[in-house]
């Protein structure tokens, strides 16, 4: 403002803005139970990556720091100093190797079948495993699930042996654990089987959430003591980390009751593993009956059981895609329901299907 008299003088102020702490430990978990016990110690000399999250919770963007974990008396830990934001940790997959030290181990829980460590958000729970279990992690290494962090806003009262960095404790997060065991994985990891009838055949489906070395699948039919085998062919198999759906059809009436099935995976090695045997409560599903543009949308149009109730699911691949749940729809009187999906910009078309939940 206007002063009578005296000097103007020109400063320059520099604004810091607030940060957070993130860490916290990388272990041996020598029984396999995803928590840190006291006979267990952490692993020195891994690589540790942090990354933006995006909407999703992956890892997006280039590396925004890396450490390494060491101390001299406590091994395994590690920490970033970050901006409030959404951020993902990774193990990255240099670290599993020849002459690193993850090589040869897997994350906790791989190999009894349990898909992920716990999400830090959601449970901030210290001295537990958050890591996404991978099945070749010298591929794709291993991650957390997003945490988002804020001034001020962090769990309080857990291991700090890594050091606070001269902040308080609600504005450190040393809850992002990862545990690493040498059992092997399991070589797949069944997401759902299910079944359903429509056009006078039974069709049952699988999705694997990963594979290992898989040939591919057999089904088999449970009937009277004997197995029946549905598949004429092997059902080959994709053989990719992300795993994906399959499906075998068989001509068959409607059935009265549930229906027994086992899974049977012919490794490469030629080793089978059998999974199952499942029960499966045959539904009938609806039929497509017609699709068409209007108004800016692709109708699909069912013909079911009038007045049922049916799960709506989506996929943007018929063949071995994920089908995800969007709703429920009832048909009319007339047994007929109708699915519409606006059409337009980057939007895929998609596929859609309606069985009886």
């Amino acid at each position: 403002g206007a002063a009578p008299d005296g000097e103007v003088e020109d400063y320059v102020v520099t604004v810091v803005a607030p940060t957070v702490r993130l860490g916290n430990r990388v272990w041996a978990d020598t029984d396999n139970n995803g928590t840190i016990n006291g006979a267990e110690v952490g692993i020195n000399g891994v690589t540790v990556q942090v990354f933006a999250a995006d909407a999703s919770g992956n890892p997006t963007g280039s590396v925004l720091a890396t450490t390494t974990t060491a101390t001299a008396t406590l091994l395994g830990y590690y920490a970033f100093n970050l901006l409030p934001g959404d951020y993902v940790v990774v193990i990255p997959a240099s670290n599993f190797g020849a002459g690193q030290p993850l090589v040869g181990l897997y994350s906790s829980g791989t190999s009894t079948g349990t898909f992920n460590g716990i999400d830090p958000d959601t449970t901030p729970t210290d001295s537990d495993d958050n890591g996404f279990n991978a099945i070749n992690p010298a591929s794709t290494g291993v991650r957390s699930a997003a945490v988002t962090l804020t001034v001020a806003g962090e769990p309080t009262g857990e291991d700090n042996n890594n050091g606070l960095g001269g902040l308080l404790d609600n504005s450190v997060n040393f809850t992002v654990d990862f545990g690493f065991v040498s059992a092997a994985p399991t070589a797949i990891k069944l997401g759902y089987v299910k079944g359903w009838w429509q056009d006078a055949q039974v069709t049952v489906e699988w999705e694997t959430i990963s594979e290992l070395n898989t040939l591919g699948f057999d089904l088999y039919r449970l009937e009277g003591g004997k197995r029946i085998r549905v598949n004429a062919d092997l059902v080959a198999a994709l053989n990719v980390e992300r795993g994906g759906v399959y499906r075998v059809a068989e001509a068959m009436t409607k059935p009265t009751a549930p229906l027994s099935y086992l899974l049977v995976e012919q490794e490469v090695t030629g080793k089978q593993i059998e999974y199952g045997p499942f029960t499966v409560l045959v539904q009938s599903g609806a039929s497509v009956s017609s699709v068409d543009a209007k108004g800016g949308a692709l109708e699909f149009r069912f013909s079911g059981e009038p007045g049922a109730t049916y799960q709506v699911e989506s996929t943007e691949d018929m063949v071995h895609g994920r089908w995800t749940r969007v709703g429920t729809a009832t048909a009319d009187a007339d047994g007929v329901l109708i699915v519409r999906q606006p059409v337009g910009g980057s939007d895929p078309v998609r596929f859609y299907r309606a069985l009886k939940p």
